[in-house]
């Protein structure tokens, strides 16, 4: 496909100007629409909602998701959509404290640093996350709050294999969305990350494995990292409490079959209406050669030389050719959007 050919939309005039009597809806702090719209038109990004999903395409990624019913999350009133969106941008920043000792803005400058935010992997993992909510919640949300989202790893420490082009990319483009948005707005499989208050950096890198691995071996992982002394032995009984609460969540959101991960590395394709394929020019090769002592550590035995076919898309998709649903159905459904 080509570039600039994002929909039948028209992207290249400025966002409607809004009554003058009404009040912005703060979905954005750092661009605008109209810097999102040319974030679009340069990686030849197209959608359609296809049935139960939508389908995303870029000049290297093809992405599916089933949308979760967002209509009870927003408000038409733009004051209380505002006030949730604070709510909502505040719990990450807490959260990213607590995980990086770092707000979620200066993790931001370090993506951008890195050359990620931006990136055409990290723009279409926004417009999935946003997919997945329906479109209720616009991309630009996620994008800002979110710099490393569509990689696999503890945010800025991004784990090998995990980067664009990477296999185990693959699963956080499915998994970081249902991560931020089960967290935040406790919705999706993952909602039940919104019932546990960590007060410890050990306590939510924990439950960065929900869906992912169970209780134990999530433990058996941190002890790698030296970091097991402090599940196993916590020093009061409010820490032991919360070590429970959050190892029931893991061991809930880790059943075998309903795993993200396949195989350690990818995404099990379909799982939660996820579906994620590169193309041969963007997905990552000879990762054998480069992480073989990696991954014996994390048990992951014979080949990764190739991606497997299910992984890999040709470039070609008739179905979103020349449509971007996603934003059309942003402009209808997010409140105050675009401003």
């Amino acid at each position: 496909m080509s570039v600039g050919q994002t929909s039948g939309r028209n992207t290249t005039n400025s966002a409607p100007a809004q009554n003058a009597n009404r009040p912005r809806v703060h979905w954005w702090r750092r661009m605008d629409y109209n810097s999102f719209e040319r974030k679009i038109s340069q990686f030849g990004i197209e959608s359609a909602r296809v049935g139960n999903k939508y389908i995303i395409t870029s000049n290297n990624i093809r992405l599916e998701v089933s949308p979760i019913d967002f209509s009870g999350i927003v408000v038409a009133d733009f004051d209380a959509m505002n006030e949730k969106i604070s709510r909502w941008r505040q719990a990450k920043v807490n959260d990213d404290l607590l995980a990086y000792g770092a707000t979620t803005g200066s993790l931001l400058d370090q993506s951008n640093a890195q050359g990620y935010m931006g990136s055409e992997q990290h723009t279409v993992w926004a417009m999935g996350a946003s997919a997945r909510t329906g479109c209720f919640i616009p991309p630009e949300f996620f994008f800002e709050n979110e710099g490393f989202g569509g990689t696999a790893g503890n945010g800025p420490n991004v784990l090998p294999l995990g980067n664009t082009g990477e296999p185990m990319s693959t699963i956080a483009m499915a998994h970081d969305s249902d991560w931020m948005i089960g967290r935040l707005f406790s919705m999706g499989p993952l909602a039940r990350l919104n019932t546990v208050t960590p007060h410890m950096q050990y306590q939510i890198q924990r439950m960065g494995s929900a869906g992912l691995f169970d209780g134990f071996q999530t433990n058996e992982l941190f002890a790698r990292d030296n970091r097991f002394p402090l599940i196993s032995d916590p020093r009061t009984q409010q820490e032991r409490e919360i070590n429970a609460r959050i190892t029931s969540l893991l061991d809930a959101a880790g059943a075998q079959d309903t795993y993200y991960r396949e195989n350690g590395i990818w995404l099990r394709q379909g799982r939660w209406g996820w579906n994620v394929k590169y193309t041969r020019a963007h997905a990552a090769f000879d990762l054998q050669v480069r992480w073989r002592s990696w991954l014996q550590i994390i048990g992951v035995s014979g080949t990764v030389y190739d991606f497997a076919p299910e992984y890999l898309w040709d470039g070609n998709e008739s179905a979103t050719r020349g449509k971007n649903d996603v934003r059309t159905h942003n402009d209808a459904r997010a409140p105050g959007f675009p401003e």
